[in-house]
């Protein structure tokens, strides 16, 4: 019996056995990578949002204190006093929402609301160019 021929169409079952193996192990390889890969996105999303959301509360605090300071400020000069402020539109990269109330102006973005205790004033604070003013006592914004 001549062992020398090769006969390539009958490998056997072993052969298979060995690529079936090797197909399961790559599958489980994977599996894993992914799944890795899916925690890492979890994790790093988190921080991310957390990384904005502190930079939008910061950017939205600086704004409301840089308003209130400028209602203060008001409060303490003397009659005739006369300023012109811009409130930007946004408070860094954020946009905003602003809201006035008697003693009160509110700063929103999103789901966060900021409020910040002002004196009296007579006018509306909005969003823009205005101009406050103490005449009498009486501190007015247009």
């Amino acid at each position: 019996m001549n062992h020398d021929t090769h006969d390539s169409t009958n490998r056997g079952p072993r052969v298979f056995q060995n690529r079936a193996q090797l197909a399961i192990e790559f599958l489980m390889l994977m599996s894993i990578s992914i799944i890795i890969l899916m925690l890492y996105m979890g994790v790093t999303n988190g921080w991310i949002t957390d990384y904005v959301r502190t930079r939008a509360q910061d950017a939205i605090e600086t704004q409301g204190l840089a308003i209130q300071r400028e209602l203060l400020l008001a409060t303490v000069v003397h009659d005739g006093y006369s300023r012109t402020i811009t409130i930007p539109q946004f408070a860094g990269p954020f946009n905003y929402t602003l809201s006035s109330t008697p003693g009160y102006i509110s700063l929103s973005y999103q789901q966060e609301i900021i409020e910040y205790v002002v004196p009296n004033v007579s006018g509306n604070l909005t969003k823009g160019v205005h101009t406050i003013w103490k005449q009498g006592g009486i501190i007015s914004v247009t």
